[in-house]
């Protein structure tokens, strides 16, 4: 039971974590925007696979980096982070 409570916690951790990744990498998001895509596709087929061949720890990081870097793809898209000071 506390198993499932620690997991489902950590996995929520992700969300924040991106936000804060975003945040502190403004400059980067524009240019980096394909390849959090990417990460974020291959880290979630990657999680799927490992947690369907029932290696548990590694499908959990897998879905956490998915988690982080599908944040900081959705960020891209935020007019407020990615505006270009001059």
């Amino acid at each position: 039971m506390i198993e499932y409570i620690l997991v489902t916690f950590l996995m929520v951790l992700g969300f924040p974590i991106g936000y804060l990744l975003a945040y502190m990498c403004k400059d980067e998001l524009l240019a980096g925007r394909s390849w959090f895509l990417a990460l974020s596709l291959i880290s979630f087929i990657a999680g799927s696979w490992f947690f369907l061949s029932d290696v548990n720890y590694i499908s959990l990081s897998c879905f956490f980096a998915a988690i982080i870097s599908g944040v900081a793809y959705w960020k891209s898209f935020d007019k407020r982070l990615t505006k270009i000071k001059r």
